[in-house]
């Protein structure tokens, strides 16, 4: 985590294989995630 929000690399290598676990960690960490690279909130809950 960096300044106490998740990092996440969506559509990368690991999220396209399994994408679950990051589901999981995103809603148990961070449910309302913002996401700089995309310019959007991503809601988990």
């Amino acid at each position: 985590m960096a300044d106490g929000k998740t990092d996440v690399a969506l559509f990368g290598p690991e999220m396209l294989a399994d994408p679950y676990p990051i589901y999981a960690r995103l809603r148990a960490e961070d449910p309302v995630h913002w996401h700089p690279p995309f310019g959007v909130w991503i809601l988990t809950r």
